[in-house]
């Protein structure tokens, strides 16, 4: 069995537990990574994500990144030794609903194992080695918000590397508002919405095109209208899927910890688990 050690990420450097949240991103900014282990002295005391700190602002309102202590947003920690199977880890990440695990060696934070660790390692397998054997623990059925912005398309990669896991298929969907123009003349509504879907379809299919290219999971295409946010949420309720992928655009520093009215409202209403994915992943 694979030890974990080959698939982590060497740990970037810890936060302490009574530092805040903006410190955390900035180091998250600099380290180019999404987790951090937290410590209180040299003792392992939480980890922290990007999405245990959006989580915790949407939850308080008024709370700003520099008020707030890391060891309030943080999450349990979960440590394993360099040794353990990666298999092990995996299942045990799922089956306690965590996105990290540190792996600890001698009593220090040698490295962080995420499910973006997982998919690498997916990614670069050798083209002879056989694929994993599907399992019933990994979404089958992925929809994925496309704006055909570099962040959606970044996101729908995302999105096939998870089906790959499962041997499942991925949902490429794009919502679009009617012209105010064509929602105030009524009956002419159904005349400007031909055009609009034609263009969609015939958008999505070509993005299709481009990542057929990897070969892998099928691709399926679906259009809805409506603003994008209730539009994908409503799609995913009515058609049963079991995670969303969307995108964001890349905003760097303090900014990036505010989705977007899009990612965050799909991430509060969510019928399924969520997978935020920022242009630079």
């Amino acid at each position: 069995m694979t030890p974990i050690s080959a698939l982590m990420t060497p740990a970037p450097l810890p936060i302490d537990a009574e530092q805040n949240l903006a410190e955390a991103l900035q180091r998250m900014d600099m380290l180019g990574c999404r987790h951090l282990p937290v410590v209180t002295g040299a003792r392992l005391a939480g980890m922290l994500s990007e999405t245990q700190i959006l989580r915790y602002l949407m939850e308080h309102p008024g709370a700003t990144p520099g008020d707030v202590l890391v060891t309030q947003a943080m999450g349990h920690a979960f440590a394993v030794s360099p040794e353990t199977p990666a298999a092990v880890v995996a299942r045990a990440m799922i089956e306690r609903r965590l996105d990290a695990a540190a792996v600890m060696d001698q009593g220090h934070v040698a490295g962080m194992f995420t499910p973006t660790d997982a998919v690498r390692a997916l990614a670069e397998r050798e083209p002879d080695e056989k694929p994993a054997p599907a399992t019933s623990e990994w979404p089958r059925r992925i929809l994925c918000g496309i704006d055909f912005s570099a962040g959606s398309k970044n996101a729908a990669r995302a999105a096939l590397d998870l089906a790959h896991l499962s041997h499942g298929t991925v949902t490429l969907f794009h919502a679009f508002d009617l012209p105010i123009s064509a929602i105030d003349a009524g009956e002419a509504a159904a005349a400007a919405l031909g055009p609009i879907e034609r263009e969609t379809d015939a958008m999505l299919q070509a993005l299709r095109r481009e990542l057929e290219q990897q070969a892998g999971p099928s691709i399926q295409l679906a259009h809805g209208l409506g603003s994008a946010a209730e539009t994908i949420l409503r799609h995913a309720r009515d058609h049963g899927f079991e995670m969303i992928v969307v995108g964001t655009h890349g905003r760097s520093g303090l900014r990036r910890v505010f989705l977007g009215s899009v990612a965050e409202n799909v991430l509060r209403h969510a019928p399924c688990p969520v997978l935020v994915v920022r242009r630079g992943d």
